[in-house]
Formats: structure tokens, sequence, C-alpha cells
């Protein structure tokens, strides 16, 4: 079995778009799960990656959902390869988790820091970047880490804020596991954009490829994403339900967590 989506690699093609909006029309269970994902992925941006809660609390609407268990980089559970190139321009970091670890109706969410859009806060920094004569030619301060970075100034995590993740997201509904990934279909229905969720397949060991992170990097910037990563990367697995502490606080006093997978509805 291939790991890998055929698209995972070029943007999708006006025919992929079109397969994917009459699949998105015809099947309930893809439109269910894009539509479930979309709404908890505009949520995930409003997250700060420095400082990721042990408990992840998503709400959607009128649907709450509650991380059951967190795993990080530095412990067991998230497996982070890399895929070296003799120019480092091309250089590629893959995350994977563990099939088993999403479970019928769960939701698994995976956050990364990232060095693209990372924004300098120390005084110290942000005169060193503004002392460079080419740095509005770079790309201002959209890219000031790794502008930062390829200038010769070492890392240092306090003159920075991390802000929102780069993250991923999956679904199991009946069986088989559906994801919204780094590059996903776009494809315009009801005169808006939605990203199409794709079906994830393991490898031969077990993993999926919960997301790709190839940003152009340079040598220097690939060794501080590994520092970034062994910090803050986390794999959350989400099930739709309140926390133990919401419904103590409920009228009628402490309930046990009743949380319970969230089914697709066809």
């Amino acid at each position: 079995m291939t790991e890998h989506h055929p698209l995972d690699e070029r943007a999708p093609s006006g025919l992929d778009r079109a397969r994917a909006k009459l699949e998105f029309r015809l099947d309930p269970k893809i439109k269910a799960v894009t539509k479930e994902l979309e709404a908890i992925n505009r949520e995930l941006v409003n997250l700060s990656v420095d400082g990721l809660p042990k408990i992840l609390q998503v709400k959607v609407g009128k649907r709450e959902y509650t991380s059951i268990r967190r795993l990080e980089i530095s412990g067991t559970g998230i497996s982070r390869s890399e895929i070296p190139n003799e120019d480092p321009y091309l250089h590629i970091l893959d995350y994977k988790i563990r099939e088993g670890m999403i479970g019928e109706g769960m939701v698994g969410v995976l956050l990364l820091p990232w060095t693209l859009g990372a924004e300098p806060v120390g005084k110290d920094v942000i005169e060193f970047l503004e002392s460079q004569e080419d740095f509005d030619n770079l790309g201002g301060w959209g890219v000031t880490l790794p502008t930062s970075i390829d200038k010769g100034r070492p890392f240092n995590l306090n003159e920075w804020n991390l802000k929102h993740p780069l993250f991923a997201s999956a679904k199991r509904a009946r069986g088989k596991l559906y994801s919204q990934r780094e590059m996903p279909i776009y494809t315009r229905i009801l005169g808006r954009h939605i990203g199409i969720a794709r079906r994830i397949i393991p490898d031969e060991e077990g993993m999926i490829t919960m997301l790709r992170n190839s940003f152009w990097w340079t040598r220097e910037e690939i060794g501080v994403q590994r520092e970034l990563d062994e910090k803050f990367a986390a794999f959350y697995v989400l099930v739709e339900g309140k926390s133990e502490q919401e419904r103590q606080d409920e009228p009628g006093g402490v309930r046990k967590l009743g949380l319970r997978p969230s089914e697709v509805t066809v």
C-alpha cells in the first residue's frame, strides 16, 4: 500500500477538484467528515503553539471536543523523520502517528511550531532585523525568524513569539481514516472554498503521515525546527463531549466523564 495520496506532491488539477467536488456532494461520509474537520481547524488557528494546554478543548457551535490523550515528540507516539537532500532547500520533515491512535469516531490533531510566521518580540532581535539593508526585499516581517537565522544571528527562544501552530487533523469514520493535511484539495462549493478531507492509508509499519513539512529550509533553520519540535510539537486525541470539570459544574452535582466518540451522520 502506498503511504501518500498521489496529490500530496503537487497542486490538484482542475480534474482533481471536479472529482473532489462530486465526491463531496455524493458521499455523505466525506461531506460530514470534511465539514467537521474544517470547523475544528478554524478553532485550532486561534491556539498559541508555545502555550498548548495539557487538555485541549474545542467548541464548534453546540458540539464540544475534549482530548483524552496528548503525545509529544520527546515522549512516545509522534514519529518525526527527515528526508535529507544535498540542497537543504529541499529538506523534508515527516510527522507520523500509529494508525491505532485514532479510534472509531475520534479526531486526531497534530500541532507543530514552525519557523515561518514567528513574531520577534525581543528589542535586540528587532533592531538587528531592521538594520539589514535588504530586509524588505527578503519578504519583510512574514519571514523574520528564517531571515534572522540566515543572517547569522543565533536563535534565542525568548526573543520570539511562535504564535499560531502548523496543524493537521484526522478522523476515523466507519473504520477508515480521513484527514485534512498540508495540501488539501480546495474546491469552490456554494460560494466558498472547502478543503476536502482525503483518505489516509497506513504504510507497512502501520504509521500514517499526518503532515509533511517542506518550507524551503536552510541548514541552520532545520536545526532550529528540530529544537522547536522537541519543545512544543503535540498530538491530541479528541472525543466529542464535555470535560469532567464542566460536568461537575453542571446542576445536579458530580458526574463521571461521559465522553462519547462522535459518529458521522448519513
